[in-house]
């Protein structure tokens, strides 16, 4: 990767945060704000199977909560709360804030990693005389 694609990758990555701001606000991005996802709908849906799978004991296989759907197990999976984000943060949960959330950071990185990889699309089938690799 050269200078002028980390420098462009850099830019792309500014823009989209900014357009993501200018839409959804700052405060997402506190993984302590909570309130923006308690007001019914999916998100409210994300956010309460994050917190069951959180709360729940440790199970085989990874991933189920009983808290849900008790006496029959539910894979967070099915809560659309973002699997691997979930699992990741259940393993740090102890030293983790009680009111967390990483919902708005995932939206951010969506923008982000839209951005390049749209970049990445328009070189290769536009006249850019940059090279991308494959």
């Amino acid at each position: 990767m050269t200078k002028s694609d980390k420098a462009t990758y850099i830019l792309i990555s500014i823009i989209s945060s900014i357009i993501f701001c200018s839409i959804y606000g700052i405060n997402i991005l506190n993984p302590c704000y909570t309130d923006w996802l308690l007001n019914s709908g999916d998100l409210t849906q994300h956010y309460i199977g994050w917190k069951s799978y959180r709360n729940a004991s440790w199970t085989f296989p990874i991933g189920m909560t009983e808290i849900l759907t008790y006496p029959i197990p539910i894979s967070v999976i099915f809560t659309d709360s973002i699997p691997i984000f979930a699992f990741f943060f259940k393993i740090i949960s102890p030293i983790l804030p009680k009111n967390f959330q990483y919902f708005g950071f995932f939206g951010l990185m969506c923008f982000i990693l839209q951005g390049i990889i749209s970049a990445k699309i328009l070189a290769r089938y536009t006249n850019n005389k940059r090279k991308y690799k494959h």
